[in-house]
């Protein structure tokens, strides 16, 4: 498997750029796709962008819109697939350990933001099949707190109903991503315990996206 390299303020590659064009207006044909919040995004710094995850639509209904490239962890056995591990590596996916977020890919989360570029986090782990926001991991806690990058909180709607996890093709149904206002921790009160404020964070986080899902009637 080739090393993700992490470039300083990646550029939108030509056949990203093209998947964006012809992806966006898929999506909003079939699934009447709507982005908004797009404004709350740096232009140029490292961010983390963190949202729910109900669907496998969900990497590029964050993507499709964005005017800057994003990053984004996949679960190892993905990246083992034949074609298609090579197919997302080429979309800036980088490989974490099911179960937990592996010492190598927290490294390489940290590298991205640190060299100015966007990183999307699904801080629950994996899709919830029931469409809920579970409770969101402290891996991301330590990613903010260690490279002190805002967090961008997102709510995607609409995707689980679309194409739910045991669903075998996707349906015509309404999608929508909604990005809120930048959440800034490097002036949060925190305690001595790190594995606490990893928590900590993760949970206001969490409470950032379930504000956005309240906007939306979910």
């Amino acid at each position: 498997m080739n090393e993700l390299q992490i470039p300083v303020q990646a550029r939108r590659r030509w056949y990203y750029w093209l998947s964006q064009v012809i992806v966006g207006v898929l999506f909003r044909i079939y699934f009447r796709h709507e982005t908004s919040g797009i404004e709350n995004l740096p232009e140029k710094k490292g961010a983390v962008i963190a949202t729910n995850h109900t669907s496998v639509l969900d990497p590029p209904m964050i993507g499709v819109d964005l005017p800057r490239p994003v990053y984004y962890m996949a679960k190892k056995s993905l990246h083992d697939i034949p074609l298609f591990g090579s197919l997302i590596r080429a979309y800036n996916a980088f490989p974490v350990n099911r179960g937990g977020s592996s010492r190598a890919a927290l490294d390489k989360a940290k590298e991205i933001v640190e060299k100015g570029n966007l990183l999307l986090i699904f801080p629950e782990g994996s899709r919830s099949g029931d469409g809920k926001i579970r409770k969101f991991k402290p891996g991301i806690g330590k990613i903010v707190l260690e490279t002190g990058v805002p967090v961008i909180p997102g709510f995607i709607a609409g995707a689980n109903d679309a194409w739910p996890e045991k669903g075998w093709w996707p349906r015509p149904r309404k999608t929508a991503v909604l990005f809120g206002p930048a959440v800034d921790f490097q002036n949060a009160v925190l305690s001595d315990n790190r594995r606490k404020n990893y928590q900590k964070v993760a949970d206001d986080i969490q409470n950032a996206v379930m504000v956005l899902a309240a906007s939306q009637g979910k």
